[in-house]
C-alpha cells in the first residue's frame, strides 16, 4: 500500500476543497482541474480511467470530492457537472 497521504481531495483547488485541505493539514493528496497548484495532481473527473489510475496509485483510505465546474449549469445546461460532490471511503 502506497498511502503517502491517508486522504485524497478531488477538487482541492476550489473553494470547498481548499478549505478541506487546510483542515486536513497537508495530510491529503490534492487534485485540480483548471487552477494549478504546486504539489497537486491534475485530474479531469469526467475521465473515469484517469480517476481510477490516480486512486490506484495513491491508495487513499478516504476520498473527498467537492469538485464542481462553476457556471456549467448556467452556461451549458449540465446540472450533473455543476453539482458533483460526495465522500467515498475505501474498505
Amino acid at each position: 500500500m502506497n498511502n503517502t497521504h491517508p486522504s485524497m481531495v478531488i477538487g482541492a483547488s476550489g473553494l470547498i476543497g481548499s478549505g478541506l485541505m487546510s483542515s486536513l493539514e497537508g495530510k491529503a493528496t490534492g487534485t485540480y482541474y483548471s487552477q494549478p497548484l504546486a504539489d497537486y495532481k491534475r485530474l479531469d473527473i469526467r475521465d473515469s480511467q484517469a480517476v481510477d489510475q490516480l486512486i490506484q496509485a495513491e491508495e487513499p483510505a478516504i476520498i473527498y470530492c467537492p469538485a464542481a465546474r462553476p457556471g456549467a449549469q448556467a452556461k451549458f445546461g449540465i446540472p450533473e457537472v455543476y453539482v458533483f460532490s460526495f465522500v467515498m471511503w475505501r474498505v
